[in-house]
């Protein structure tokens, strides 16, 4: 009898000691969570324009930080036609004083119709501002053009530099470039179609189309950002239409001018005197 009982008691105890293990073990390691999709940071290539064979260009894109370029087509010089226009109203403003709002109000009218594009304004204002070769070779000197030749004509590179210069003063004081760049925020199409957000405003842009002769037209795209500036130009055919040529130079920046990642910086704090800090009511750190 006492056996039997130690037998029991020896069963009963193992079999606590299980039940105890059962439920004190240690759980298994929870599997590694799976991990997610790696996220992909878009990016951003450059491409063929998509335009017909008959349809020649030539680009340049110039980022004023690093002074880094992307050119295509031709490295010829083209004429730059009525391209001419922004910086004979900033050499206009440069040589007889003032500025947009001080201007009376019939040189005003004619800076900023020829600004904003109008043909017959744009020989005005270069007939009052003197003869193009003469204004032109000025500029050419203040924005040291090197590949700009008499009558205006320019690489597309040098178009391109010929809107930096417009931009940061090189030709008048930066103030006043300000005022003549926010004249050429008010057009549409080329470049400022699909590049272009000047810390949001509008791109400031000019565009010039004119008859090539033998059934051929010619378009340049002149576009200036916070920190870039680009020209592209375009040889097509009469026939395809007068809006032809910028909608060729979209293409040519939706395809070959990166996104703009460079914002215009805030604006400086006000002086004293804002006014001679901002004559124009407002302040743009690079324009």
């Amino acid at each position: 009898m006492l056996a039997l009982g130690l037998l029991a008691l020896t069963i009963a105890i193992v079999g606590a000691v299980v039940v105890h293990g059962r439920h004190h073990s240690t759980p298994p390691a929870a599997a590694p969570a799976s991990a997610g999709p790696t996220e992909t940071v878009p990016s951003w290539e450059p491409s063929t324009p998509s335009l017909p064979g008959d349809v020649t260009v030539s680009w340049a894109y110039l980022d004023s930080i690093d002074g880094s370029m992307k050119l295509g087509g031709d490295a010829d010089p083209h004429p730059l036609d009525q391209l001419t226009i922004p910086g004979i109203a900033e050499d206009y403003l440069n040589r007889f004083g003032g500025d947009g709002p001080s201007l009376s109000p019939k040189d005003l009218a004619v800076l900023t119709s020829a600004l904003a594009q109008n043909r017959a304004a744009g020989t005005e204002l270069t007939q009052l501002a003197g003869d193009t070769d003469t204004v032109f070779a000025r500029i050419i000197d203040a924005c040291q053009l090197t590949n700009t030749t008499m009558p205006p004509q320019a690489t597309a590179l040098d178009i391109a530099h010929y809107g930096a210069c417009l931009r940061e003063g090189a030709i008048i004081d930066p103030d006043r470039a300000g005022w003549v760049l926010d004249q050429m925020r008010q057009t549409a199409g080329g470049i400022g179609d699909v590049r272009g957000n000047d810390g949001g405003q509008r791109l400031a842009q000019f565009n010039s189309t004119a008859d090539a002769g033998g059934g051929k037209m010619r378009t340049g795209c002149l576009g200036i950002g916070a920190y870039w500036s680009a020209a592209v130009l375009v040889d097509w055919p009469a026939e395809r239409g007068d809006l032809y040529g910028v909608a060729a130079c979209a293409e040519v920046a939706k395809t070959q001018f990166p996104p703009d990642t460079q914002q215009a910086p805030d604006s400086p704090a006000p002086a004293e005197n804002p006014s001679a800090v901002c004559p124009y009511e407002t302040c743009r750190g690079t324009d």
